[in-house]
């Protein structure tokens, strides 16, 4: 069976991209991964394997599972979060806060990615963590604010 392939300018469109901003990132960061084959009209196409989709999506989204030099990973309610979640069957992971407004977990399980940005009962977001919420939902993912206990606030 023949590799299926997704288009550079098709991601791109998923991260809200434009043409060029697509091409000239994607191609500079993935050129290890990304071919190029000619297009009906003889133009060039640019593709990316559709299982580094995903890979690709998480890096520009600006995932980033390592902690900061010196921080210890997340707050305790995160780290409770992540344990609960991690007892479901999903593999979590605390995320840095870099660029702002990051949500404190990610997790996969059976093909499927969740967000969760972990509050305790009263406290507000910010700006920026509503908006990042609000930019993973608009991209397809399921992306919400939890309690401590893992429990998805039902007002947003």
């Amino acid at each position: 069976m023949d590799e299926q392939f997704v288009t550079v300018q098709d991601v791109g469109k998923k991260l809200g991209f434009s043409h060029s901003h697509s091409h000239r990132n994607i191609k500079k960061r993935f050129s290890d991964i990304i071919i190029r084959k000619r297009g009906p009209s003889g133009h060039s196409v640019y593709q990316i394997p559709v299982n580094k989709e995903q890979e690709v999506l998480d890096y520009f989204n600006g995932i980033n599972t390592i902690p900061a030099p010196g921080r210890q990973e997340g707050n305790s309610a995160a780290r409770r979060v992540k344990t609960t979640f991690e007892s479901q069957g999903w593999v979590a992971h605390i995320l840095t806060p870099d660029p702002p407004g990051t949500p404190d977990l990610i997790m996969h399980k059976d093909g499927v990615t969740r967000y969760r940005e972990v509050k305790a009962r009263g406290d507000g977001l910010r700006k920026e963590q509503w908006a990042e919420i609000l930019r993973l939902r608009v991209l397809g993912f399921d992306a919400w604010v939890c309690d401590d206990e893992g429990i998805d606030w039902p007002t947003m």
